[in-house]
């Protein structure tokens, strides 16, 4: 996995590249993010509230805060994107 952090204009993105099977580990963030792909397709997995899975060309989704999820690449070269407000 590759990740790539950039700030500015009152948010973060982070742009993630994985290949098949990788994953943004279980972990929970204290704020509300979204997630899109820009390449590939990936398996969401909320805890507690269930597995979704995305594609490129998906609407963003909304992930809770302070909540436990994890992001799977289903396909080499899978491209996650989230972006969060600044802390």
């Amino acid at each position: 996995m590759h990740a790539s952090y950039h700030a500015g204009c009152g948010v973060v993105v982070r742009v993630y590249t994985l290949d098949k099977n990788e994953k943004i580990a279980k972990h929970r963030d204290p704020f509300q993010h979204t997630t899109s792909v820009a390449r590939g397709r990936t398996e969401v997995e909320v805890y507690g509230r269930g597995t979704f899975e995305m594609r490129m060309r998906d609407a963003p989704r909304n992930l809770p805060a302070d909540i436990d999820h994890e992001i799977r690449a289903l396909e080499d070269d899978t491209i996650v994107i989230n972006i969060c407000p600044l802390p």
